[in-house]
């Protein structure tokens, strides 16, 4: 991790519930002309908050892998840049939390994130990404969908803004 960049490439991403931030995300060698952007957008939404990174998460060893009720697993968490002449600054994760999440007998979730809050990924270039790595934990968890709520910040155009992305995350029994 000393890097900042995940050092394995991952086979899978966990889907995004319904939520605003797939439309800021782009293909590969894709980038977005940030006042166009803003100009689709309705006059009484428009400011510099509205312009925002994608966020992702993979994972996966391989074609056979799955996050499994009782496992450890390597997560990617990525911020991309998909504007141009745009940067965003001190881009953070404040806060990760999983729901719903089981309080086993020795009073610890059945469900962690390690680190789960103050994750740094610093500036972000147009048209670039910064990538983190974490440990998923399950211990005695039910084989469901859980949601992974990440609370992020970050500064555009000289304004703070603070925002939220939701991803799905399936469990199968182990």
């Amino acid at each position: 991790m000393g890097d900042g960049k995940c050092r394995c490439k991952k086979e899978f991403r966990l889907e995004q519930t319904v939520h605003e931030n797939h439309k800021y995300c782009c293909k590969e060698g894709e980038c977005f002309d940030p006042c166009k952007f803003l100009r689709n957008m309705t006059s009484n939404t428009q400011n510099s908050c509205n312009l925002q990174p994608c966020m992702s998460i993979e994972w996966g060893d391989g074609s056979n892998d799955h996050l499994e009720t009782d496992d450890v697993e390597v997560l990617c968490l990525k911020f991309k840049n998909c504007f141009k002449e745009i940067s965003f600054e001190n881009v953070k994760i404040n806060n990760i939390s999983i729901t719903p999440n089981d309080i086993l007998p020795d009073h610890t979730p059945s469900i962690m994130i390690k680190p789960d809050c103050e994750i740094c990924f610093g500036n972000i270039a147009p048209c670039k990404e910064e990538s983190r790595e974490v440990v998923l934990i399950t211990r005695g968890a039910k084989a469901q969908t859980y949601i992974i709520h990440v609370y992020f910040s970050y500064k555009v155009c000289g304004t703070e803004c603070k925002k939220a992305a939701d991803f799905k995350l399936p469990l199968v029994a182990s």
